[in-house]
């Protein structure tokens, strides 16, 4: 190997040998020059120059190899002289040889086997050779990769079958998988059931035998709700335009308003609310008398007597006082476009209460459906609010668990399969999910037609999420 990358650099053995003759011959000569009479060097020198050294030493070849301190010195400098030969002038660059045009090529099965775990069901299937170990801690350090995944295909092409569905059936994991045409649940559930798995369905497509969802019951101090706000507003965004970032912010300081007061409502009279009452809120906000409070009015003013100068009452009155007339009407009118979907009775019992349990999602075998329709993305904002409140509470739970908040247990691997994930609307925050999923044993599936539709969604970001995912298939 150390040849063919340095084809031209002398070699070394041919310069010891070179190096073991000049040690003899220079040794022989020192034995020469000390034997000759006279007392000193210059006395030898002399006689060597003046007498024919071969007729003195007939007959006595024998003693020039009788060591001598002189010759063996002289030796010493000879072979010396031999490896300063050696290193003058010599090729010391290395060459890739036929690699000029580069070294890429296809992984060979041996290679991509370092990559997976010993244990078949701890792998992620990646095509019919290939597997990846899904847990860092049984694979050696210079293979380990984070398990982030984007899957490029377009329609037809077998995404779901040769990679979706394959990983399901691993049962090694934790998952929550979007199912637009509603058939994994009914091809794998059973299978499922079978392994031990708890089963979720959230059906955003019937609105039928579906498990409910409240975000309320997953916010637990005041700083959640900032994030419950930025859920909505990302998952009922379509690109990363910031045309209309003005009232979008506006709206965002009302919303905020209403979210923080039907929390702290819920807490003081003991029930659970929803973000259904939100456009409740909105039907109750305009003045019907110029001169009589309306009935938010009211209901803000008497939550500050209980709880005075509250968040919800700040964030109220900042809106008051910074948006008036036709700008506050404007405002209102797109939080009461956006949160009619509310005015369906069957969405509003989707959102009333919860039954999902997402906290024991890593504790216990669980895989969630989420259910979406294809050709319209209506209610798809609610896939998007439910996938960030899990990626919330799920990370928040396994930093507790290692920051000793909480007791330690083992938590299971969670992954996120995310089919049509154009028609999801939004994740908030994606980068960094990404980005940080890793040392917290949770990994992101991305399954998408074309790069456009990345683009489209994240326009300053596509990049990013390509980049942070270690598989691309």
């Amino acid at each position: 190997m150390e040849a063919a990358n340095k084809p031209y650099q002398k070699n070394l053995y041919h310069y010891l040998l070179l190096s073991s003759f000049l040690a003899a011959i220079f040794y022989i000569l020192g034995n020469v020059l000390i034997l000759l009479p006279g007392e000193s060097f210059s006395d030898k020198l002399q006689y060597l120059y003046s007498t024919d050294v071969f007729t003195y030493y007939e007959g006595k070849y024998l003693e020039l190899l009788i060591p001598t301190f002189f010759a063996l010195c002289c030796a010493l400098f000879g072979f010396i002289a031999g490896l300063l030969a050696y290193l003058y002038k010599n090729d010391n660059r290395v060459y890739r040889i036929n690699e000029e045009h580069g070294t890429a090529h296809f992984a060979t099965n041996s290679e991509m086997a370092k990559y997976a775990d010993e244990i078949p069901e701890n792998n992620t299937i990646l095509s019919r050779n290939a597997r990846m170990g899904l847990f860092n801690d049984r694979i050696s350090r210079a293979f380990q990769r984070n398990k982030n995944m984007i899957i490029l295909g377009d329609p037809g092409s077998g995404k779901t079958f040769n990679v979706l569905k394959p990983n399901i059936l691993q049962a090694n994991a934790s998952f929550m998988i979007t199912d637009p045409k509603g058939l994994l649940i009914r091809e794998c559930g059973a299978f499922l059931e079978k392994m031990g798995y708890k089963i979720k369905v959230f059906d955003l497509n019937t609105l039928l035998n579906s498990d409910h969802f409240n975000v309320f019951k997953y916010i637990k101090t005041e700083l959640d709700i900032d994030k419950v706000l930025e859920w909505i507003t990302e998952g009922t965004k379509k690109s990363d335009n910031q045309g209309e970032d003005f009232w979008i912010k506006a709206e965002g300081l009302l919303i905020r308003s209403f979210l923080a007061y039907l929390w702290i409502d819920g807490q003081d009279n003991d029930y659970l609310p929803h973000i259904g009452m939100i456009a409740d809120m909105l039907r109750f906000v305009k003045r019907r008398e110029k001169n009589k409070p309306s009935p938010v009015e009211e209901w803000f003013e008497e939550q500050n007597e209980r709880h005075p100068d509250n968040y919800a009452y700040r964030q109220w009155t900042l809106f008051n006082d910074l948006y008036e007339a036709e700008t506050r009407a404007s405002v209102l009118g797109i939080a009461a476009a956006r949160y009619s979907v509310f005015d369906h009775s069957q969405v509003v019992d989707l959102v009333r209460n919860d039954t999902m349990d997402i906290e024991n999602w890593n504790e216990e075998k669980t895989a969630i459906f989420i259910t979406i329709p294809e050709t319209t993305d209506a209610y798809n904002f609610l896939a998007a609010i439910f996938i960030s409140t899990t990626m919330e509470v799920l990370r928040d739970k396994v930093d507790r668990v290692l920051t000793g908040e909480i007791a330690y247990r083992e938590l299971l691997h969670f992954r996120f399969y995310i089919d049509e994930f154009a028609n999801i609307g939004r994740i908030p925050s994606l980068e960094k999910a990404l980005a940080t999923f890793r040392s917290r044993n949770m990994s992101i599936a991305l399954f998408i037609q074309a790069l456009d539709q990345l683009k489209t969604m994240y326009k300053y970001g596509w990049e990013t999420i390509i980049t942070l995912c270690s598989t691309l298939i």
